[in-house]
């Protein structure tokens, strides 16, 4: 499938807006250069690209140098929290097996943490390993091809969740990761796959297009502390969402409205090609020597009712048919947990408890296959 028959119109305009720089931004990105501090960060992502692309994948040195609350762009960056935890990796691998759980911010909300998931697994007589949520805002399959193919070798579970939103993920969107955007991760892998289908074709062939977007949005939120010769502090907040904020049942129904409107309309246009990406994700992903498990991310079956019916048939066959292709498991609990729609933020984002009874849920299913 040609990404040009795919993406509209309006698709193809908003990912020209993405890649061009205002005057305003190329203002911006004088004055981040003409600070000391901005030029280390700048370095310490620039200095392993001098060698290509492959240099800065094998990277991550600038863990040993700055906290990830230096280099965050604001509380909620979920794009650098994950490049940084990814980066960390790399430099310090695990020393027990891990569990790393990819997916949108369904995927992001679905548990208390990766320390407590690895936790809940010891509490189920499971091994001790090492869990980390590396789920970010909108992660289409192209940010998980990418995050996959930066790990560090070793005995790992990649738990990459799905549901009906990442299978409706447009394709011009996701050309952006093959510049380092949103994640500033390379992936000859991504590229591959792209090359091999003949997309994509004056997409950049390196990230150095996501480096000067991040340190253009580095300076915007920082210049404060960089005019005054400091790195700012700002801790990571993994969840946005609490009980305090939850969507009423009429705006839940209008939110299922909304949804088969839009992105089901998206759903039917890119199914196919979002399939073909995920099943290069779990290939990737054995080739790399880890064990790949499919999973249902939950959703809010509550207030949803059968308006998604359609649209999660479709979705799971797709599963099915790459999970027994590549003999990985696809679990598939969400459904059956009857988390209360007071839970639900909205239709797919967790708050406390259910977080805690999906965590607990997942935590169960994990246990036979780490003895494994």
């Amino acid at each position: 499938m040609k990404v040009g028959a795919t993406a509209s119109g309006r698709g193809r305009c908003s990912r020209a807006a993405l890649w061009s720089h205002s005057a305003r931004g190329r203002h911006s990105r004088a004055a981040l250069w003409s600070h000391p501090a901005a030029l280390l960060l700048a370095l310490l992502f620039l200095l392993p690209a001098v060698g290509g692309p492959g240099r800065l994948a094998a990277g991550g040195g600038y863990t040993h140098l700055l906290p990830e609350t230096a280099v965050l762009r604001g509380s909620r960056d979920d794009f650098m929290n994950v490049t940084y935890q990814v980066a960390y990796l790399k430099t310090h691998p695990p020393k027990r097996p891990a569990v790393y759980l990819l997916g949108g911010s369904s995927g992001r909300e679905c548990i208390d943490g990766g320390p407590q998931l690895a936790a809940a697994v010891r509490a189920l007589g499971g091994p001790d390993v090492d869990a980390y949520n590396l789920s970010s805002q909108n992660q289409n399959f192209a940010q998980s091809l990418a995050i996959v193919d930066n790990l560090p070798k070793g005995s790992a579970v990649v738990l990459v969740g799905v549901n009906e939103n990442r299978f409706g993920a447009n394709p011009w969107r996701d050309e952006l990761q093959l510049g380092g955007r949103e994640l500033v991760l390379d992936s000859p892998a991504l590229r591959r796959f792209y090359r091999r289908r003949g997309l994509a074709p004056d997409a950049p062939t390196t990230i150095l297009p996501g480096i000067a977007n991040y340190l253009q949005g580095y300076w915007q939120a920082h210049w404060t502390a960089l005019a005054q010769g400091r790195l700012p502090d700002t801790p990571y907040v993994l969840h946005h969402y609490s009980p305090d904020y939850v969507f009423s049942p009429a705006q839940k129904r209008a939110l299922v409205q909304t949804w088969l409107s839009g992105r089901g309309e998206r759903f039917v246009r890119n199914a196919g090609y979002n399939a073909a990406l995920l099943a290069e994700l779990v290939k990737l992903g054995q080739q790399r020597g880890f064990t790949v498990v499919l999973f249902d991310l939950p959703h809010d079956f509550a207030a949803i009712g059968h308006s998604f019916d359609r649209y999660r048939a479709a979705m799971r066959s797709r599963c099915a048919r790459i999970a027994a292709r590549s003999h990985v498991p696809y679990l598939r609990f969400a459904e059956r947990l009857s988390i209360p729609s007071a839970d639900f933020r909205d239709l797919d984002h967790l708050v406390k408890p259910g977080r805690a009874i999906f965590q607990a849920a997942l935590a169960r299913r994990l246990v036979p296959l780490l003895r494994r």
